[in-house]
């Protein structure tokens, strides 16, 4: 059924008293997380990040939320049902990870908490009808750089042979010498920046977005959000084998500097070129697709009133408002003792209590690199070479 009459925006008929909770949620759940979100931006901006795209990940969930507010706003007032479990069980991984200091478990509570925070102030229907917008946080939480490295060695090492494949078939003479293929004169690494796992993060999550703006049914939209995965593999394979037919060609400096970034945005064409041929090939625009356009926004039944001052309704909702400012103050509270010493204060006094001289050693300060910091997950790290003039140096991390 379609309703042509003109419909209030849901976002207008929120009184003050209710902007006022919504402010006091949003301040309390930002100082509960705040040493997950700055460990999370300190990943997004990090050299040679796999998670640049982090920035732009919740502002395309609020734009879901957004875009789907007529349909929140007409699903009826119910139990808090799994909300306030899920909400429960995202603080506790808050507790226990940031005692623990393993920021990337503590970064994804952040989603359970907000998601379970929805279902547990509106009911079970808003809780399922939001789902797909917490699916599309997680993929701003980076994962701990120990899985990343083990992953991007595997997809490396995935690349380099099917390359070597590639080539192979086109008669020219190469060997593999772990992540390097040697062409005659010509030698290419397979590095971590050519391993293809930043493009298969970025491009899985421009997967999900190319299914939910198609108008295929959901069965085909999954195919084609499966269909990402592979899409990202083969456009990292022909990065390398262009790479390596222009080194065989012309050497290995020649893939050096401009032509190694251009191959790298070229991976994006492909892929999207790829993305869409698949979209067309499942129905995308040619009408047979079976499902609504995502373009547009769909006519839903008219909203539902917000409930009356003084009714039943509003009672049991303000209830829930007043335990979730509980709850959230204890996960603020607790972060502020647990959490945030345990990251920044533990790691300022390791220095002091290490000497620089002892005995007949004395000790030099060597950098860390930052990308060792990154893989420890913390800050908490020094190295120093301890000398004796009569022998050996001693390294000490």
């Amino acid at each position: 059924m379609t309703f042509t009459s003109p419909r209030q925006d849901p976002l207008q008929r929120i009184s003050p008293a209710g902007w006022t909770a919504v402010a006091a949620l949003a301040a309390l759940f930002v100082l509960a997380f705040r040493v997950p979100i700055a460990w999370m931006v300190d990943r997004w901006v990090a050299p040679e990040s796999y998670y640049s795209h982090g920035f732009i990940v919740p502002l395309v969930a609020l734009y879901v939320v957004w875009r789907d507010r007529f349909e929140l706003a007409a699903r009826p007032f119910a139990t808090p049902g799994a909300g306030l479990f899920v909400m429960l069980a995202g603080l506790l991984m808050l507790f226990v990870f940031g005692w623990l200091t393993i920021f990337s478990p503590a970064a994804f509570a952040m989603i359970f908490v907000v998601w379970g925070l929805c279902g547990f102030l509106f009911g079970w229907p808003v809780f399922k009808r939001l789902a797909f917008a917490a699916f599309i946080l997680t993929f701003m939480v980076p994962l701990p750089l120990a899985i990343i490295e083990k992953i991007s060695f595997a997809m490396k090492m995935l690349a380099g042979t099917l390359a070597l494949k590639m080539i192979g078939l086109l008669g020219i003479t190469a060997i593999n010498d772990g992540a390097t293929i040697l062409l005659g004169d010509a030698a290419v690494t397979v590095g971590n920046a050519c391993s293809g796992l930043r493009s298969l993060i970025s491009l899985i999550f421009l997967g999900l977005l190319f299914a939910y703006l198609s108008d295929l049914t959901p069965a085909r939209r999954a195919v084609l959000f499966a269909a990402s995965i592979p899409i990202a593999l083969i456009s990292n394979v022909l990065r390398v084998f262009f790479l390596c037919m222009v080194a065989y060609r012309w050497g290995d400096r020649a893939i050096e500097g401009t032509v190694h970034d251009v191959s790298g945005y070229m991976i994006f064409v492909i892929a999207f070129v790829l993305l869409y041929a698949t979209a067309r090939a499942l129905g995308w625009n040619r009408g047979d697709g079976g499902g609504g356009s995502a373009g547009e926004v769909e006519d839903a039944p008219p909203s539902r009133s917000p409930p009356a001052p003084g009714s039943r309704l509003m009672r049991s909702l303000r209830v829930r408002v007043a335990i979730s400012l509980v709850l959230l103050g204890l996960g603020a509270g607790g972060s502020a003792l647990m959490l945030f010493p345990t990251s920044q204060v533990r790691g300022s006094d390791t220095a002091e209590h290490l000497p620089m001289e002892t005995g007949d050693w004395y000790g030099q300060r060597v950098p860390v690199e930052e990308y060792v910091k990154q893989i420890l997950e913390t800050d908490d790290v020094i190295q120093r070479n301890y000398i004796n003039p009569l022998l050996s140096p001693v390294p000490v991390q």
